[in-house]
């Protein structure tokens, strides 16, 4: 295999790797059943383990989980179990008010009306 065709198979593998969760814990998931399950780690063999990957809610650094929506499906290759993490800064320092299940404290709201983006 050339080096141009290499470097872009490991950047497309990497990449996919990055996707599924941005943690060492799909990299140490995905990539080695890649390797033994589906022959190495190109695109193909990453996204057939990526799309096998079954990290429950609270699983991951950030605090999802990942499983992906089935092909056919038509949110297919979007993870069904990431969610928006809102963080609000509160004291100076950034707090995590959503969701629920992760937050580290409550919402301020309304905004104070010193902040910016106080309702006026």
């Amino acid at each position: 295999m050339s080096r141009s065709r290499w470097s872009s198979v490991l950047l497309a593998g990497l990449g996919l790797v990055a996707v599924v969760a941005g943690a060492s814990r799909p990299l140490g998931d995905v990539l080695p059943r890649a390797i033994q399950k589906h022959g190495g780690w190109t695109p193909d063999a990453l996204a057939a383990a990526a799309r096998e990957t079954d990290i429950p809610e609270g699983g991951t650094m950030q605090g999802y989980g990942v499983k992906f929506f089935p092909p056919g499906s038509s949110m297919a290759g979007q993870n069904e179990r990431a969610f928006p993490a809102v963080y609000q800064v509160q004291d100076g320092k950034f707090a995590l008010v959503y969701p629920k299940t992760f937050a580290s404290t409550a919402p301020v709201l309304p905004f104070p009306a010193s902040s910016p983006f106080a309702a006026r």
